[in-house]
């Protein structure tokens, strides 16, 4: 199905004046995974709605590394385990920032998940 199906594409119209709707994009992207030979199985708000959980699997019976395209600036990610408590060692090799896009990028074990908590940076994180 990954192959055949596209992701969603929202649209808001109801705001938009009438000359600059031409104008408007066709597309804003969201969230994206890319890597070979994985598969991303989730994209949740976290239990507790702080943030969003991103779960990955690597299909592969080889290590991989996978990253995340997060379309939100200033992020800051945590490995979790599946019931989102977070972990002592940290899985996510880093995070790189632009001006409207976050990169997460993330280790994966042979036939391994991967779960990453994302959310906005805290006033204490940025000090």
């Amino acid at each position: 199905a990954d192959d055949v199906l596209r992701g969603l594409c929202a649209q808001t119209w109801r705001d938009a004046p009438h000359d600059a709707i031409t104008a408007t994009p066709t597309c804003v992207p969201g969230i994206q995974l890319r890597g070979d030979g994985v598969v991303a199985s989730a994209i949740k708000p976290a239990e507790d709605g702080d943030g969003v959980v991103l779960r990955a699997i690597n299909l592969r019976d080889e290590p991989r590394d996978a990253t995340w395209i997060v379309p939100y600036a200033g992020i800051e990610a945590k490995s979790v385990r599946l019931d989102e408590t977070a972990l002592d060692h940290n899985s996510v090799i880093s995070v790189s920032h632009d001006a409207n896009t976050s990169v997460v990028h993330v280790a994966m074990l042979a036939r391994g998940v991967s779960s990453v908590r994302v959310r906005s940076r805290s006033p204490e994180y940025q000090a």
